[in-house]
């Protein structure tokens, strides 16, 4: 999405984030699906915003590819599936400070280690690097992972939980690194990514909670806890 206004019900300029309609004034903003509605809802967040970042990645990616998977929450567990599917000749290392997130998300990826324990993996796959970053975290941390990449490799920068995000000069002028910005996606990629995610069967991990008062406000406070798995899906 590269709309300088666009506007989020419930987020931005008014609400409505939690309402049970949504008028939309055509129907080209409209996309068709015929899987259920709950396992669709978190597609046009996480679902989307996973798939333009891995379409991103594509052209730097060939055969025995090493990608490192930064961040792993609910956007990487789309991104580790769409990985798998898109290009399933590539090595995928999950990357996480956190124990449960390797163990639940982290098991679909070739392989789950904490930060400390990135370099040597990757560099054991293939000494000259990692081909891509999917970068779902944003701060100074992940940036210390720029130099495990090859020559020519790029960051595809999603996350933005940091104030800056401190890129070596030196290495990525050298080795001619790239930091690719995603935010979002297009409409016709969320066409190609519904569509992509019913034939290859790819899994939501989602927890419905009811539209009521407390049931919210219960759920919102464990998302603050990061005692969510996935994503929550409210449903009137």
């Amino acid at each position: 999405m590269a709309c300088k206004g666009h506007a989020i019900p419930g987020q931005s300029y008014y609400y409505g984030g939690y309402a049970e309609y949504l008028y939309v004034p055509n129907y080209r903003y409209l996309v068709k699906i015929d899987i259920d509605p709950i396992e669709a809802a978190p597609l046009t967040d996480a679902g989307l915003t996973s798939y333009s970042a891995v379409k991103k990645a594509l052209p730097y990616l060939k055969p025995d590819s090493v990608v490192i998977v930064y961040g792993v929450g609910g956007l990487a567990s789309y991104a580790i599936q769409f990985l798998k599917h898109l290009v399933p000749y590539v090595k995928i290392v999950a990357v996480s400070r956190s124990d449960s997130s390797l163990s639940g998300y982290g098991v679909r990826a070739h392989y789950a280690v904490h930060p400390s324990d990135a370099g040597k993996v990757i560099r054991d796959l293939n000494p000259d690097g990692a081909a891509v970053m999917l970068d779902f975290v944003g701060n100074e941390d992940s940036a210390k992972m720029i130099p495990l990449l090859e020559p020519g490799g790029a960051v595809i920068l999603v996350g933005m939980e940091g104030k800056s995000y401190p890129i070596p000069v030196f290495e990525t002028t050298v080795w001619q690194y790239v930091v690719i910005g995603s935010n979002y996606g297009s409409i016709s990629e969320m066409e190609e990514m519904v569509k992509f995610v019913k034939e290859h069967g790819i899994r939501s991990y989602i927890e419905k909670v009811p539209l009521e008062e407390d049931a919210v406000n219960n759920a919102l406070n464990r998302l603050a806890e990061g005692k969510i798995l996935g994503r929550f899906v409210i449903t009137p």
